[in-house]
């Protein structure tokens, strides 16, 4: 059995960005969904990731990191 120490429920968009940054930290976890990824609230949104454009101007440090993070779930 594979120790856990956080548990997630619910892999929309939050419970798959929660996982993706306890992932990067080492931190053992188990994300719980009882259908499909995105297939409650987060697909009632028509599955659109936010491109982070309202900071292209007022930080472009936090603009930078939210195009890079929805290149990588792109490839996911």
């Amino acid at each position: 059995m594979i120790k856990t120490d956080v548990i997630i429920i619910g892999g929309g968009a939050t419970g798959c960005g929660v996982a993706r940054g306890l992932l990067l930290r080492g931190i053992p976890h188990c994300l719980i969904e009882k259908g499909d990824y995105a297939s409650g609230a987060t697909g009632a949104c028509h599955g659109l990731l936010y491109t982070g454009s309202r900071y292209v101007v007022s930080d472009p440090i936090a603009a930078k990191e939210c195009y890079d993070e929805n290149l990588i779930l792109r490839k996911i």
